[in-house]
This record gives structure tokens, C-alpha cells and sequence, in this order.
């Protein structure tokens, strides 16, 4: 296998992703490469904290990951463990007791992980890199509801089961697609904003406020 710092061929990320997700994925539906709303993937919340776990348990996994997510396309191949980290934290996010409070060490170091192979990967647009400082400094129920961005909108681009496509390197870089209509991603963040209204406080300000100056640079 090459060193971690060259890329892999395609060929060697979908061997690499596939025994990845053989190993932890028990099942048809945490094993798809589809990518759904977060009311749909929280019936599948069990089985996805179990893979989450054991990923957590699982030396240098997030090296593999970083691995895939450095060869353009090869992430693809193990998005069902991705997806499982990512659910996983976000439910630990919705189910925090103290929703005012700032988000825990703990969870920050999840959202760093997971974080990097997003980024790794260009998984998710540059408008939203700087979601991470933003992150360090917010509340509980700031994090879940910034964090229901992304997988909104990967839940409009991936609705369904879809076949996984190594020719793609993000889901979201300017635009997303819904209905034959394009939503540029500060819409979107506006669309998750208008939602919790009430929650939406400095963070989502801020976060508003980089969409912004990205469209105009």
C-alpha cells in the first residue's frame, strides 16, 4: 500500500471502503450508500451507534478514512461509516440534557474527527470550513442545529438509495440540487435556520454572515 501521504488508485479505495464497510456494517440499510433526512436515518440510530462505537474502539480508523478522503472520489466507498459517526453525533447533540451549555470537550473531538475527513475529502462546501471555530465556542443545541446543514443538504442531493459514484469529489461545492431547482448552500442554511427560529443565536449569525461573504468574494 502507498505511504499516507500519496493517493490511492480508485481501484485500491473501493477494496480498501468495502472491507471497511463488510467489517462494521451488519446490514442492507447501514450498509447503503444512500444518505437521508435526519428523521429517516434516526430509525436506523441503534444499529448506527453500534457501527459508531466500534469505529470509536478501532485503531487508526480515521487514518483509513483520511486515507479514502485524500484520493478524489474515495470516500464514496465508505460513506457508511461516515454516515454512522456522523448520525451518531448528532443525536448525541439532540439528546443533550443541558442544551444551553457549551458543547463538551467529548463531542468536540468527534466533530474533529469527523471534521477532517470531510474536509480530507472536500465532502462538504468551503463556505462551511469555518463552521468548525464557530462550533468550539457554541452551545449544545447550536451545534445540532448547524450541524442539520450539511446533512440536509446531503439528504436533498442523496435522497434515496443511490448507487455510489467514485467520479464525484463533493456533494455540495456552490449548489444543490432539489426538484430540478438550484439552492445555493446559504439558502439552505437559511431554510435550517427558519426551522428552529428560536435557536437560531450568534452562531447561526455568524455562520449566515460567512455564506454571505463567500457569494460576493
Amino acid at each position: 500500500m502507498k505511504s499516507t501521504n500519496q493517493e490511492l488508485s480508485l481501484k485500491q479505495c473501493k477494496h480498501l471502503g468495502l472491507k471497511l464497510i463488510e467489517n462494521f456494517c451488519s446490514d442492507g440499510l447501514t450498509s447503503g450508500f444512500g444518505w437521508n433526512n435526519w428523521e429517516w436515518e434516526r430509525e436506523q440510530l441503534s444499529s448506527y451507534i453500534e457501527i459508531s462505537k466500534k469505529l470509536e474502539g478501532t485503531p487508526f480508523i480515521n487514518n483509513f478514512l483520511l486515507i479514502l478522503g485524500d484520493t478524489k472520489g474515495g470516500i464514496w466507498f465508505a460513506l457508511p461509516l461516515l454516515r454512522s459517526r456522523f448520525v451518531h453525533l448528532l443525536s448525541e447533540l439532540e439528546k443533550a440534557i443541558l442544551k444551553d451549555a457549551k458543547v463538551s470537550v467529548k463531542n468536540v473531538d468527534v466533530i474533529s474527527s469527523v471534521f477532517s475527513v470531510f474536509v480530507a475529502a472536500n465532502f462538504i462546501p468551503n463556505t462551511l470550513l469555518a463552521t468548525f471555530d464557530i462550533i468550539c465556542s457554541s452551545t449544545n443545541h447550536e451545534v445540532y442545529v448547524v450541524f442539520n446543514v450539511p446533512l440536509e443538504a446531503y439528504s436533498v442531493e442523496m435522497a434515496g438509495e443511490r448507487r455510489c459514484d467514485a467520479c464525484r469529489t463533493s456533494i455540495v461545492r456552490c449548489s444543490i440540487a432539489e426538484r430540478g431547482k438550484r439552492c445555493s448552500i446559504r439558502e439552505m442554511v437559511l431554510l435550517v435556520g427558519q426551522r428552529h427560529i428560536s435557536d437560531a443565536k450568534i452562531s447561526f449569525a455568524k455562520l449566515v454572515n460567512i455564506c454571505y461573504e463567500s457569494e460576493n468574494q
